[in-house]
């Protein structure tokens, strides 16, 4: 039987991976962003094969540890949630700001949520009892 902080974590990791994906979304609404598309800019940022893999890797990584939250021996899980958390905590917070700077109010909240997910990932990866 999976236990119920490790399906909570699973849980979490999809809600910051849907809520990020969704910002871009959102953000491609936005009248000037698809001029700067078609420019090969995003933001301040040139378009590359490189900033288009990092996104796919800030997509695909919450995915896969939505899928070893509930697999991983929970010692192991516990570091991993907490140390990924912690990174992600933080690319999601860093795009916070920079969404309010473009701004884009509707990416600020969708980012936010995934920040809230992934604060509450860590926290339930150290709160949960080591067996």
């Amino acid at each position: 039987m999976i236990e119920d902080w490790k399906i909570k974590i699973s849980m979490f990791w999809i809600i910051a991976s849907v809520a990020y994906v969704a910002h871009p979304i959102m953000v491609l609404s936005e009248p000037t962003t698809l001029a700067g598309i078609i420019a090969g800019r995003i933001d301040d940022a040139q378009i590359t094969q490189a900033l288009l893999l990092d996104f796919a890797i800030l997509i695909l990584v919450p995915l896969v540890m939505a899928f070893l939250s509930l697999i991983l021996k929970d010692s192991i899980n516990r570091w991993a949630n907490a140390i990924v958390g912690v990174f992600f905590a933080l690319t999601y917070i860093k795009t916070v700001v920079n969404s309010f700077t473009l701004p884009s109010y509707s990416g600020a909240l969708l980012t936010f949520v995934a920040f809230v997910a992934s604060v509450l990932i860590v926290w339930y990866a150290w709160k949960s009892k080591p067996t």
